[in-house]
């Protein structure tokens, strides 16, 4: 059973891996093919912010359809779905079609969101059972991180250079995952079989993170992962390009950095480099680090050091978010493990964009080093949650579950 399971788990990563390298390389690639056909380069950011909000919108209920249906059948269903959507796009692209191709852009983002719901739910059901959570998510980590490296870093330029044909790896990329998953043979057993309507279904997701005790903590600890993750990338690169005046070369320099820290980091994960140290020891070392880095990127005179500095950030978040990812996952009634994975994940999402749009707004107003230095509270706040929150499950070493 143990080696049947060992395999659907090397299937379901190498379906996420290419399910990642091909929806980001049409997410980088297509806004910037768009802005070039239709010579307006306003399409840039509006199909990345349309792109978010469909991914956003199909979250909230995409844990009902994971907990209710099977995720295989689900997972199988919208991946072959968006290959048909996207061998559609790239027969109908052209500069007087935007908005049959912003409303695609929608479907597709929000198709893919709901299947990587239940494939991600499938995923760490099979991999709980195998008693080793967290090096398996480090190891799903690891090799889509470097499918989203690659996937970015080549997406404009495949798209420059095959121009609308680009579209058709992204699709072949989604076949190729429906064709791997049929080899899955664990069924992921259906837990909710009530007759309750979608919205109440949606609903107890969010009221069971939010009003059980068990999950308070790692539920705050999400939400101040979700004020200055994706805030600190774009505080980031405002900083390089005001502060700094950086070139096109070392903003590429700073992104590549970034993919790399994460790979590493899910890295050390997957290689069981902390097998000996207890989780509440790991998560304190890392939030640590996290804040020299953050203290230190804060301090920077040059733009190398302050990218270098940014890479401690990127090696220590990954760890982070798979230590509490898999202990919420512990703690879930496993007959709402979808619901209340979509609720956490939306939440978040939304506590991200809050701050966006607030930074958007105080950007030239505050200086960056200020703004950078604020997330230091926020990291001692996350680590004093953290020691409680790891210092209360029985399992208190890496080596029980690594």
């Amino acid at each position: 059973m143990n080696s049947r399971n060992k395999t659907d788990l090397k299937l379901l990563i190498s379906s996420s891996a290419a399910l990642t390298l091909g929806s980001s390389i049409i997410w980088t690639g297509l806004p910037v093919y768009v802005s070039k056909i239709t010579d307006n380069y306003t399409h840039t950011g509006m199909l990345f912010i349309a792109q978010t909000i469909g991914s956003l919108l199909l979250t909230l209920i995409g844990g009902y359809f994971a907990d209710r249906f099977s995720k295989k059948y689900i997972s199988i269903s919208c991946f072959a779905m968006n290959a048909i959507l996207l061998f559609y796009l790239w027969y109908i692209i052209s500069p007087g079609n935007i908005e049959l191709i912003y409303t695609i852009a929608i479907f597709e983002s929000c198709i893919n969101a709901l299947g990587l719901i239940s494939l991600g739910t499938w995923f760490n059901g099979i991999a709980d059972k195998l008693n080793d959570l967290e090096s398996n998510i480090g190891k799903k980590g690891f090799i889509s991180s470097g499918a989203k490296l690659i996937g970015m870093s080549l997406g404009p330029t495949l798209f420059l250079i095959f121009e609308e044909k680009a579209i058709i790896y992204n699709a072949i990329a989604y076949l190729l995952a429906v064709v791997i998953l049929i080899f899955v043979r664990n069924p992921s057993i259906l837990f909710s079989k009530n007759n309750k309507n979608l919205i109440k279904e949606v609903g107890e997701g969010f009221v069971q993170i939010i009003t059980q005790k068990k999950f308070h903590n790692l539920l705050v600890i999400s939400i101040i992962t979700g004020i200055f993750t994706f805030p600190l990338i774009n505080i980031s690169l405002y900083t390089l390009k005001t502060e700094f005046s950086s070139s096109d070369y070392l903003i590429s320099v700073f992104w590549f950095v970034g993919s790399t820290g994460s790979l590493i980091g899910n890295l050390m994960l997957a290689k069981r480099i902390f097998i000996y140290i207890s989780k509440r020891t790991l998560f304190i070392l890392s939030n640590l680090i996290m804040a020299v880095g953050l203290f230190s990127m804060s301090v920077s005179s040059t733009p190398l050091s302050f990218i270098a500095f940014f890479a401690l950030y990127t090696v220590t978040n990954p760890i982070i978010n798979n230590l509490v990812i898999s202990e919420l996952y512990r703690r879930m009634d496993k007959a709402y493990q979808g619901r209340i994975t979509a609720a956490e994940f939306t939440i978040t999402d939304l506590v991200t964009i809050s701050v966006l749009f607030l930074f958007n707004f105080y950007a030239d107003i505050l200086p960056m080093p200020l703004i950078i230095l604020v997330g230091l509270p926020l990291v001692f706040i996350r680590t004093l949650i953290g020691i409680k929150t790891f210092t209360q499950q029985k399992d208190k070493k890496l080596d029980v579950t690594f």
